[in-house]
């Protein structure tokens, strides 16, 4: 049996005017639910996670992740968003992240 795998990925949502986190999540993921089930809302309303697909490649995964990533930042600059890789936080404040329902 190959091995397979498969990535799990988290964004912070930016408001491109002001560049503080904004609590547009639930905006931001009705935009892509026809694009793919990929996108799904976390605890903050400020994040989306995106999954990739499993894949058995290292090229696959790469062109994957891509493909998602591109989706999500062409959707999120419509709305005037950017989209932050979770592991380098953005100017915040405690009142601005927001928590919402999952």
């Amino acid at each position: 049996m190959p091995r397979t795998m498969g990535v799990e990925e988290e964004f912070h949502l930016v408001d491109l005017r002001t560049r503080r986190l904004t609590a547009r999540a639930p905006e931001l993921l009705g935009e892509l639910s026809d694009s793919s089930d990929s996108y799904v809302a976390e605890l903050q309303r400020c994040v989306i996670e995106m999954n990739s697909g499993v894949v058995d490649t290292l090229g696959a995964l790469r062109a994957d992740l891509q493909s998602h990533r591109n989706v999500l930042v062409a959707a999120a600059a419509d709305l005037g968003m950017g989209v932050v890789a979770a592991g380098a936080v953005p100017l915040v404040g405690v009142s601005h992240g927001g928590v919402g329902r999952v």
